[in-house]
């Protein structure tokens, strides 16, 4: 109890666990768990799960990773009472807030095996020449945001409004998103189509960012360039470390293009508590496996500015979005996330601008959004 109590305090304080959860003991709920003592087949049982799962995700001691070491080390602790059956649990946890302080554990536990960011500094991915330090195995892609906050959300999902808080974006809401928009009739009168496949989803993408797509690009540099050369307050640009998100190729399907028949994408609105429900389970029932993703990398290029950027898109075909964050299991593996200091005496934002500005003019973002405006300053 007293390393059950530990973790708690310790997830508490995690940010990418407070993020998305709220603590939540609703009186009229308290006496139906208490007396529903059959629940603890299913909450232990999933909390094992999470804590063997933990075992194999190998983090770096860095100081922006202190949370998660502090909660990995309490709950890889937590694993010698694994062995322990329900009847031996009960056993120990006997009390009403015993009971409540672990359901509220195993729901903080999954939450942190599904949005716990692991980041890496930039200098381990790129030199000051912008040159990759090691050959990665298999193919990458990059991904560069200004501010390190922003995590990886398809525009479509951000700040979506589902009606009753929350549900599942399925291939008929998908459609009816556009509609309500007005963008699938408008498509429909100038190209003669209003199917909402991939052709018509670049499209949202690249001319109104509305669409479940994510763009990446296969060049890092171009996703340097998004990250670093600024584009809006310089006072926001001084304080708030830029990312770089990159994702293999290794182990995730490569296609051209896809249809959106079997969309699955589960959202709730505002942060969740141990209460709430998950795909038909309490969330501290819920294993990692039950924010499984399925994503695809999509490679055809539409249009001369995705040529122009290397560009391609991820796809989300399964997740769950929580207030707005879209929920990554840690053993999902495929995306580092390295953060570019805003200030500093290694490889900074300021340092890998210059570095595009000076080497690579092509690959500034004026000429990224207008594939001709480079060759329009010939022959200058």
């Amino acid at each position: 109890m007293e390393l059950l109590s530990n973790l708690n305090e310790k997830l508490k304080k995690h940010p990418d666990v407070r993020s998305v959860y709220k603590r939540s003991m609703e009186n009229e709920k308290k006496q139906v768990l208490i007396h529903n003592y059959s629940l603890y087949t299913d909450a232990w049982r999933a909390f094992k799960t999470n804590l063997q799962m933990l075992r194999e995700i190998d983090f770096e001691e860095l100081t922006e990773n202190k949370p998660t070491i502090d909660v990995l080390k309490v709950a890889l602790s937590l694993l010698q009472y694994s062995v322990l059956d329900k009847t031996e649990i009960e056993a120990i946890i006997k009390k009403e807030d015993d009971f409540l302080l672990f359901l509220d554990t195993a729901a903080m536990l999954v939450i942190f095996c599904v949005n716990c960011h692991i980041t890496r500094r930039i200098s381990t991915l790129i030199d000051d020449e912008l040159v990759m330090n090691n050959i990665a195995s298999g193919k990458q892609i990059y991904r560069g945001v200004s501010n390190s906050g922003y995590g990886l959300i398809p525009t479509m999902y951000r700040g979506i409004s589902i009606g009753s808080g929350f549900g599942v974006v399925n291939s008929t809401k998908l459609k009816n998103l556009y509609i309500n928009a007005n963008l699938l009739s408008k498509y429909k009168e100038v190209f003669g189509k209003d199917d909402v496949d991939y052709a018509f989803c670049a499209f949202a993408q690249h001319s109104k960012s509305y669409s479940p797509l994510l763009d990446f690009t296969e060049d890092v540099k171009v996703a340097l360039s998004f990250a670093t050369i600024n584009s809006g307050s310089i006072n926001d640009y001084e304080r708030n470390d830029a990312a770089l998100y990159c994702m293999s190729f290794d182990a995730i399907t490569c296609l051209e293009r896809i249809d959106f028949d079997d969309i699955d994408v589960f959202i709730n609105e505002k942060k969740v508590s141990m209460f709430s429900v998950i795909r038909g389970k309490c969330l501290f029932q819920c294993t990692y496996d039950d924010f499984r993703v399925d994503a695809f990398i999509l490679t055809d290029k539409t249009n001369d500015r995705m040529k122009y950027q290397k560009g391609c898109f991820l796809y989300f075909r399964r997740a769950v979005i929580i207030n707005g964050s879209l929920l990554l299991p840690i053993n999902f593996g495929r995306i580092r996330k390295y953060t570019i200091p805003a200030n500093g005496k290694t490889l900074t934002k300021r340092k890998i601008a210059q570095r595009i500005k000076s080497d690579y003019k092509y690959y500034m973002p004026q000429y990224l959004m207008d594939p001709y405006k480079y060759f329009e300053e010939a022959p200058l």
